[in-house]
């Protein structure tokens, strides 16, 4: 069944950082009821050792491509990609997080608005602005994270005018028991950026705790505790 997912038809079900088992299945109507269509259908478990998660969607008469593989093999991906960490399945990827590969912040303040973006974007960085006035002559009064920090690529740098010198806060999410990348998402998803201590694993410890309420941009540093599988 993985190798169905790795090299067969099942492929369009393949997250990373999971090992997946799965099915495809494609049926035709009956002559006594053409008019019935196709069934789709795709049965997946993950991960494939100690199987936690078994789903299999069907789907009737589904329009245009009605190949198991094909239509209903994104649906199982995005489901497990959803499902797995909810379970506390932690994920095998491993997120680089080199020194050599982290980027530097550079200091953009008193740039004007558009140059401030433009450099940080050429950079690898997400900008976010808040912003009185005309981008193009408007300058950066702040800036968060501070210069000098070294995040990962797409980390997100809020960016300040005068006149909206006021951080907006965010909720610190619980980190613990995530896996990098998971972590990753979860925090980019609420303005906030990511140190990490270590390349696999899940989340142990993270120096905001739970509920916090921290600026937008704000760095969370974790520690990842080796997974069993890695100690070998």
């Amino acid at each position: 069944m993985e190798s169905v997912v790795t090299n067969g038809t099942g492929k369009n079900a393949a997250i990373n950082g999971y090992s997946i088992g799965g099915k495809t299945g494609t049926s035709e109507p009956l002559e006594i009821n053409k008019d019935a269509g196709y069934v789709a259908s795709y049965v997946a478990i993950s991960p494939v050792e100690d199987t936690q998660i078994v789903l299999l969607l069907t789907l009737y008469d589904p329009p245009g491509n009605h190949q198991g593989g094909t239509i209903a093999g994104p649906v199982i991906g995005q489901m497990l990609s959803d499902i797995l960490p909810i379970l506390g399945v932690p994920s095998d990827a491993v997120v680089d997080t080199d020194s050599s590969n982290l980027i530097t912040v550079p200091d953009v303040r008193n740039k004007t608005v558009q140059e401030a973006q433009k450099s940080l974007e050429s950079a690898g960085f997400t900008v976010k602005t808040y912003v009185d006035g005309d981008p193009n002559t408007t300058l950066v009064l702040d800036q968060m994270p501070k210069a000098g920090s070294q995040l990962l690529k797409d980390s997100i740098i809020i960016l300040y005018s005068e006149g909206n010198s006021v951080s907006t806060s965010v909720t610190v999410p619980d980190l613990k028991g995530m896996s990098a990348s998971q972590a990753i998402k979860t925090l980019r998803a609420t303005n906030l950026n990511i140190s990490i201590d270590g390349n696999s694993g899940t989340v142990l410890t993270q120096d905001y705790s739970r509920d916090s309420q921290v600026a937008e941009g704000t760095i969370i540093k974790v520690t990842l505790k080796q997974a069993l599988t890695d100690a070998h």
